[in-house]
């Protein structure tokens, strides 16, 4: 307890000396009883709740009073550690931790072996009843400033810190109540994610899910990897393209059935337009064409040009089909808006970022982000692909954006499985932001949308 609210995690010596004198003077000042209450009120249970009543409303909805058997048990348990037992992480995990805590009780004689019984078959249902004002946005920048000063969550919750984010309010308000539209969702099932970036690489607003349950939800945003589909077509494919100066905006290229060895890509709708111009198969969103190019620029070319542009490839089966997005695990939303983030941004790709600030208790700046990024196409090629873009968003795939009346530039992208489409993408940038939306559902079991 003493450790918890009045010092820090060191091990060091003079640290662990004054914890036993501390722990002394509180043992002669309070009762079992009043230390006991104490700690639980303080220590962290995880899903960024601190104090037992945060963790009861925040993981079961219901107050301490309310908590039942099996609840306590599974709060009781995640003590041990929030980060392997808090059951939105690894609920197999927190279950066998509460049947444990179950055991012992029963051995210890706290409950009977009828409590016992019933408390193993208890389902446990999350449920969020707590509005903490900290979703996934926050715990995003809460996680980059542990990265960032190698300080732990505790220390900087409790610590005195304050964390500057790059956060603008009314962006981040809007982009909550949209998710919050039943209208807005083909299914029941449907999840999203959404991420709105400044040019500088700074995080403006992002969505995790839908719902109460995105405070200790799982992260879609940045966490989830999901399949591209034709989003990954300008950064993969034509942006090296013109990179390499392979292409220009009015080569014209071949879109009728073709084979590359035993790869066979077809159009979406199995239609076909004889030659074309590399600006017309981006505004379609042709696949064969960019097949083509891949398979002339290099497999290998296309994936380390991608990855100066913050994709990651790893584990991922390198071939043909990734230019049509067919990855072995994915990608992130966050990752798509870093890199189409580049291509607005003129060719200068920044570090997608949630922290402008820290601030230690004593008032000094203890981190301070310093805005750069680095070239990784030339200007005039992210002009040229930014106006195929515009194209796209004007008479191509993304033609809905035009009701908008903004000039944007913009690009789709789907993954469908053989119940429908599961993965459904758009990216889009104006002269200030570039926002990139992701919608599906979780897991197959839950089906397409």
């Amino acid at each position: 307890m003493i450790k918890l609210s009045h010092l820090t995690s060191e091990k060091t010596v003079d640290r662990k000396l004054e914890e036993a004198v501390l722990a002394m003077e509180l043992e002669r000042n309070l009762s079992k009883d009043d230390i006991m209450e104490a700690y639980l009120n303080y220590i962290y249970f995880g899903g960024g709740f601190y104090g037992i009543e945060a963790a009861a409303r925040g993981y079961f909805g219901v107050s301490t009073g309310e908590l039942s058997l099996a609840q306590s048990a599974q709060l009781a348990g995640i003590l041990k550690s929030p980060s392997a037992y808090a059951p939105h992480i690894d609920m197999e995990a927190s279950i066998r931790r509460r049947d444990n805590v179950l055991r012992l009780m029963k051995e210890q004689g706290f409950i009977s072996e009828s409590e016992y019984s019933e408390a193993l078959k208890e389902e446990c249902v999350l449920y969020c009843g707590l509005d903490t004002g900290r979703g996934v946005f926050e715990e995003h920048a809460l996680r980059e400033a542990v990265e960032l000063t190698g300080l732990s969550r505790e220390e900087l919750l409790t610590g005195g810190y304050t964390i500057i984010s790059t956060a603008e309010a009314s962006l981040l308000k809007a982009a909550r109540e949209l998710v919050e539209d039943d209208a807005l969702f083909p299914c029941d099932d449907a999840e999203c994610a959404i991420v709105l970036m400044r040019k500088d690489g700074g995080i403006a607003a992002m969505i995790g899910g839908r719902g109460k349950d995105e405070p200790i939800g799982m992260d879609r945003a940045a966490e989830a990897k999901r399949q591209p589909g034709s989003l990954i077509k300008p950064i993969l494919v034509y942006a090296p393209a013109l990179e390499f100066g392979l292409y220009t905006a009015g080569s014209v290229l071949k879109d009728e059935k073709t084979s590359f060895g035993d790869y066979s890509p077809r159009n979406s709708d199995d239609k076909y337009y004889g030659s074309v111009t590399l600006r017309e198969a981006v505004a379609r969103s042709l696949n064969v064409p960019a097949v083509s190019i891949l398979n002339e620029i290099g497999i290998e070319a296309g994936v380390r040009f991608a990855e100066r542009m913050g994709i990651d490839f790893t584990d991922e089966n390198i071939g043909l089909p990734l230019a049509l997005g067919g990855f072995t695990h994915g990608v992130s939303p966050l990752e798509m808006a870093g890199a189409y983030n580049a291509v607005s941004a003129g060719g200068v790709y920044s570090d997608p970022t949630a922290v402008v600030k820290i601030i230690g208790p004593d008032g000094g700046v203890i981190y301070e982000r310093m805005m750069q990024g680095r070239r990784v196409m030339s200007d005039q090629n992210a002009f040229i692909l930014t106006s195929m873009l515009c194209d796209a968003a004007e008479y191509g795939t993304a033609k809905r954006l035009g009701a908008a009346g903004l000039k944007l530039a913009a690009k789709t992208g789907t993954s469908v499985d053989e119940t429908g489409v599961r993965d459904a993408w758009c990216a889009a940038f104006s002269s200030e932001y570039t926002a990139v939306v992701w919608m599906g559902t979780d897991s197959a079991e839950k089906g397409s949308m």
